[in-house]
């Protein structure tokens, strides 16, 4: 629970908030009563997916991490309140259709929204904000609101403004703009700096999407899904970098490992070797004998190992990023991104259907060709190592100088380490096929 005093609320009544185990807020006391007037659901990936005040509900459907339409809890699929549409950044809404009509927002470079028009380019509504998101709200002619007309949330730096309880929703955390402080304890402990103080507090030109970190722009990353977020963002490589204390890097447990597996590299060496598998199958198919025949084995396992090796290169960190980043794969560790992965297969063939090669009394050939079942699991492995991530920035990679890249100066608090960057995945297939009889030439020869 928080209680922030009535010297740093607009009113006269100090406000109460309470949190779950996820340091997510559920309910808040605006005034003062013991008694909780607004409540909120997140989901399992902590979204935020409903608001109650007590009169309505609020549905909030999302799009990976941002909000794209609202409903009145109860009405129909079909009947959103507004549906937004956004631009490249993930906090750059740019369309809003719905109750009211069309709405256009506009917006500063730190993409704070500074004013709403409608269809025909009429100011419907104006926004202010102080040095820490502060938020004054004006009608089209300057004249000041107490509120939003509008039911517009997206305010300072795009992110959404509940005109409750005078905070700002940054996703992990609630932002007060009178403090200038987040309101909980930093999902990620230390490594956010050590305060709760929004980025705005030291560099107003930086944006804090996510409530985890700053981002010096513009430009600025965009939406969580872009290869850009993934390397520098909170969870990335990057990150993992100054705060992992070398810990493995699982790329499954980061959202990476379909980016590795669909790499052109990678899935051409895939498809060659399960090619392979089947060409290989089919020779050792020739050990098999029909069960028609006294004695004979018409079954048998093979298991296999497989090493693969990949390589991205440039001559210069853009041609490196490009290479190894955008095929898709991920940059950072240096031009020279060149390791292995291994495949451990284990098959079994089945011959399903058989008969006799030939009439040895008539010599008369009898038999069409043997039918068989090939069915393979195959577990993949990847182990990389990521050693620093200045490299590919470096135009001098083999020196000792390891000046970081402008946009990211090294954090504070920072522990830099290397790391193994690992992963796995299973596949399997199972499929039907022929080959001649084995006795075949000897029976037209017979």
């Amino acid at each position: 629970m928080t209680v922030i005093p009535v010297i740093l609320r607009p009113g006269s009544d100090p406000l109460t908030l309470t949190w779950d185990f996820d340091n997510r807020l559920v309910s808040a006391d605006v005034d003062n009563d013991s008694t909780d007037d607004v409540f909120y659901e997140w989901d399992a990936l902590g979204r935020r997916v409903a608001r109650d005040n007590g009169t309505t509900v609020s549905i909030y459907v999302q799009n990976g991490q941002q909000t794209v339409a609202d409903y009145t809890s109860g009405t129909a699929a079909t009947n959103p309140t507004y549906n937004d549409v956004y631009a490249s950044y993930i906090d750059e809404p740019v369309v809003r259709d719905g109750t009211g009509g069309l709405r256009y927002y506009h917006r500063t470079q730190q993409y704070s929204v500074t004013a709403l028009t409608d269809s025909s380019g009429a100011i419907k509504e104006r926004y202010a904000y102080d040095a820490y998101g502060g938020l004054s709200v004006f009608d089209g002619s300057g004249t000041a609101r107490t509120a939003t007309a509008e039911g517009n949330r997206y305010t300072y730096t795009g992110r959404e403004h509940d005109d409750v309880l005078d905070l700002y929703h940054y996703r992990a955390r609630m932002y007060d703009p009178i403090a200038g402080r987040f309101c909980s304890r930093d999902p990620i402990g230390y490594r956010g700096g050590g305060f709760n103080t929004y980025v705005a507090y030291y560099v107003p030109t930086q944006v804090d999407p996510t409530g985890l970190q700053p981002y010096i722009g513009p430009p600025y990353p965009i939406i969580f899904e872009d290869p850009w977020y993934m390397y520098f963002g909170p969870g990335s490589m990057f990150e993992h970098y100054f705060y992992g204390e070398g810990e493995d890097f699982d790329l499954g447990d980061h959202g990476l490992l379909d980016n590795f597996k669909n790499a052109e590299q990678i899935s051409e060496q895939v498809s060659d070797y399960e090619n392979w598998l089947r060409t290989y199958a089919n020779v050792k198919s020739s050990k098999l004998w029909c069960n028609k025949y006294p004695g004979a084995n018409n079954s048998l396992t093979f298991s296999h190992t497989q090493d693969f090796t990949y390589e991205f290169s440039g001559d210069s960190w853009p041609e490196a990023l490009w290479n190894a980043g955008l095929d898709p794969l991920f940059a950072l560790g240096g031009p020279k991104f060149a390791n292995s992965f291994s495949v451990t297969t284990d098959c079994h063939i089945s011959l399903d259907s058989c008969g006799p090669c030939c009439n040895w009394f008539t010599g008369l050939f009898l038999s069409d060709d043997w039918q068989y079942t090939l069915t393979c699991s195959l577990k993949y492995r990847l182990r990389d190592v990521f050693e620093r991530p200045y490299d590919v920035f470096d135009s001098d990679p083999d020196s000792t100088g390891m000046d970081p890249p402008w946009f990211w100066p090294e954090p504070s608090g920072a522990n830099p380490t290397p790391f193994n960057i690992v992963g796995s995945w299973e596949t399997s297939f199972s499929e039907l096929f022929s080959r001649p009889c084995p006795g075949k030439d000897r029976a037209r020869n017979h």
